[in-house]
């Protein structure tokens, strides 16, 4: 996990967010959904504090909604739906 530790000393978010992405991705498709999760949310987060709103930029709210509702948590998955929405 090099990429991630080596984002969080020079603070570079948006490595961090690359990295957390990959690894929430890649969880997702071995049908690890909690794993996935934890990945895509920390992307998520990582992406926000870079101060992109895109949610084209790596389309990480896209796979977490997918991540919440593969594992059951549609509420949340529902709630990031609305944002992308907006």
């Amino acid at each position: 996990m090099r990429g991630r530790g080596g984002g969080g000393a020079g603070q570079l978010t948006s490595t961090l967010a690359c990295a957390e992405r990959a690894l929430g991705f890649l969880a997702l498709g071995l049908g690890d959904e909690t794993g996935a999760i934890g990945h895509l949310e920390r992307a998520s987060e990582q992406t926000r504090r870079f101060g992109c709103r895109d949610p084209s930029f790596l389309y990480t709210d896209a796979d977490l909604a997918e991540a919440y509702v593969r594992a059951g948590r549609r509420e949340e998955a529902q709630a990031v739906v609305e944002a992308l929405a907006d």
